[in-house]
């Protein structure tokens, strides 16, 4: 073997091992800071690495709490106070604006209508604490002999029909106030 030949094979082994050694000594997961890959950019700040400039990438369907962009998720003001009872003479807030028809599938082939009296509990912020059925009634025309089954249908209708949605507050004196009332659902079909 001449000079030249040993030159270009002990440079090709040296480029080879730096290579080599590089890729071995690479930490698994690591993600430069320049990638621009939404799905690598979001990272959960207990793998950070301290003093790194790199992190660990976290997938999405991995995040626990993680909001978009590295930013816990904002804490949930909660409201202790107890709820004014609102009665007919106070301006009643529109809670029309927060239910959700839901209206049993179920319940179909045996009812035409039903009314559910539901209790509702809404927090100053809109934040519904409780919706409980407190009643349930049928039109004369339902046969008696499906009545109580219809009637748990309904019940676990009217606990779901709020909460999806925030309700509007009520006002008193300029200020939102948790609040209680009863409502009236109507399901028709």
């Amino acid at each position: 073997m001449n000079s030249r030949t040993k030159r270009i094979l002990t440079v090709t082994l040296l480029a080879a091992t730096v290579i080599a050694l590089w890729l071995f000594l690479r930490p698994c997961g690591i993600v430069p800071e320049t990638q621009s890959d939404t799905t690598h950019s979001e990272i959960s700040p207990q793998l950070q690495l301290k003093g790194a400039k790199k992190a660990i990438a976290v997938r999405p369907e991995e995040k626990h709490g993680v909001a978009e962009n590295n930013v816990p998720p904002a804490k949930e003001e909660v409201d202790h106070a107890p709820p004014v009872q609102i009665s007919n003479t106070d301006q009643i807030p529109n809670v029309a604006k927060c239910v959700t028809r839901n209206f049993p599938a179920d319940a179909k082939p045996h009812v035409k209508a039903a009314v559910v009296t539901v209790r509702l509990v809404v927090d100053k912020f809109g934040n519904v604490r409780s919706d409980t059925p407190i009643s349930v009634e049928f039109p004369a025309d339902v046969d008696e002999d499906v009545v109580p089954a219809m009637r748990k249908l309904f019940i676990q209708a009217g606990s779901h029909a709020f909460g999806a949605k925030k309700c509007p507050p009520h006002v008193v004196n300029g200020q939102n106030v948790g609040y209680a009332i009863e409502v009236p659902l109507q399901y028709k079909h």
